[in-house]
């Protein structure tokens, strides 16, 4: 499985944006420091190699000891729950380490230690600082392991009962024999044809008897300039040919080259050959025929996305076209997140800038203020003082001092007001700053919700695009 998804993988082309998810729980022994399983290579090729493909690795395991210490050194982000083992606990630091990016083992250590029952420890290597999380409640009931009658409770047709048609049901009839075909659709042998004339054989399936069809396979070209598509596909097309005549639209379409036999089956009757296939002069005739019911109905109908614009390959399935689509989807919104981001970031720099000034100044204007205020209080004191104990006359020492007073009485009420103003000032950004923020997930959240529209559209193929074109009489068995 791994090797098969390695492969897959490989095929895909490069992207920054998560395509698939390759998920594994209880990956004990298969992923072990010392010993080397067959799973051991393509785990650890896939954890180095898989995030350029846009493939994301997820593994989970209870006994991070017993796991290689280079496959979690490859490990970008980690949820850590509570390990029960100091060794446990060494391991798993020493991956994160090893992963790069900032490190605090000290810090870490002591996270690791607190950590209780549904919280889990979240490191990434392109973030600062780990988080701590918690898990939300869940209710899971699990039944265990099912009893065989169990197992065949639920199993609609066991194995063994796929072979026979269920109750009811009518079993299908044998193949029969050359001896049991009924003698009224038997006919002659082979007959012999003009040389030239071109003749296939179908080995579609056992043949008892043969009847003549036509055989039409050419190469299309298709192309729609403005859909941006052009594709070429091989078309084939059975028709019987009744009387003589070949309706196309009464045919049906192979979608793969039939396969075809050197020689009849032994035994086989052939039906009566309609004269006008035995005829060379007949088959450009019907070659045109074909051109033309071509030209009109073999069109191809492809899955079509207006945001953004995409068009489904031909062979591509609806299920693999969505799925295209959704990375096509993530690689247009992550780089319009980022073009987002670099929109807002001078304007979140000059506001976060401002912010720092104006908590700068509120802290000096407070500590301002709150020195004015002490000052004025001393000098109230000492003139009150002064004035109880000095000497009752109008003294200049004392008018001097109530001037004083007054002077920082002023003071101090003018380093309030602007102390008041400084955390105004202050609010006034954060205020900016939440707006600016507003604005951001409002437009974050537009590019999510966008939705495409998904149409049909038909293309056919080009008038002078029609090559290869060929029918043959096609022996068809019955």
């Amino acid at each position: 499985l791994l090797n098969e998804t390695l492969s897959w993988t490989r095929a895909q082309s490069g992207t920054s944006s998560l395509r698939a998810i390759l998920y594994m729980d209880e990956i004990f022994g298969y992923l072990p420091p010392s010993q080397n399983p067959p799973s051991k290579r393509p785990m650890l090729t896939l954890l180095k190699q898989a995030r350029a493909f846009g493939v994301g690795i997820v593994l989970a395991t209870q006994n991070p000891v017993d796991l290689d210490y280079k496959a979690l050194s490859n490990a970008g982000t980690w949820f850590i729950g509570r390990l029960q083992t100091e060794r446990d606990k060494a391991r798993v630091l020493d991956g994160i380490q090893g992963a790069g990016g900032g490190f605090d083992r000290a810090g870490m250590e002591a996270l690791l230690a607190g950590l209780g029952s549904r919280i889990f420890l979240v490191k990434n290597v392109h973030e600062d600082a780990p988080q701590v999380i918690e898990t939300r409640w869940v209710m899971s009931y699990l039944r265990g392991p099912l009893t065989r009658d169990q197992i065949r409770a639920l199993t609609p047709r066991s194995a063994d009962a796929a072979s026979s048609p269920p109750p009811g049901v009518p079993a299908a009839p044998s193949s029969p024999s050359p001896a049991q075909v009924p003698e009224a659709v038997s006919a002659g042998h082979r007959p012999a044809l003009s040389p030239g004339l071109p003749e296939v054989i179908l080995a579609t399936a056992p043949a008892f008897r043969y009847e003549p069809w036509l055989l039409a396979v050419a190469d299309l070209d298709y192309k729609d300039t403005a859909l941006k598509v052009e594709f070429s596909k091989t078309l084939r097309r059975l028709v019987p040919l009744d009387d003589g005549s070949a309706v196309w639209e009464e045919g049906e379409t192979v979608d793969s080259s039939p396969a075809l036999a050197t020689a009849p089956d032994a035994g086989a009757l052939f039906a009566d050959l309609p004269a006008a296939a035995a005829q060379i002069k007949s088959y450009p005739v019907w070659e045109k025929e074909f051109r033309r019911w071509a030209q009109q109905h073999a069109t191809v109908g492809l899955k079509a996305s207006d945001h953004p614009r995409l068009v489904s390959r031909p062979e591509e399935s609806e299920a693999e076209f969505l799925a295209r689509l959704a990375l096509v989807r993530r690689e247009a919104r992550d780089a319009a997140m980022d073009a987002l981001r670099k929109k807002f970031a001078p304007r979140q720099a000059a506001l976060q800038t401002r912010l720092e000034r104006a908590l700068a100044g509120a802290e000096r204007q407070k500590q301002q203020a709150s020195s004015a205020r002490m000052q004025t209080i001393i000098s109230m004191g000492s003139s009150i003082l002064g004035a109880f104990l000095g000497n009752k006359k109008l003294s200049a020492a004392n008018l001097g001092r109530a001037t004083t007073t007054a002077r920082s009485i002023g003071r101090s009420m003018k380093e309030s007001t602007e102390a008041q103003q400084a955390g105004q000032s202050v609010e006034a950004v954060q205020s900016k700053i939440a707006e600016l923020d507003a604005e951001f997930q409002a437009e974050s959240t537009a590019l999510a919700a966008s939705e495409p529209i998904l149409s049909e559209v038909t293309i056919a193929p080009k008038r002078t695009g029609i090559r290869n074109l060929k029918v043959s009489l096609a022996w068809k068995p019955v």
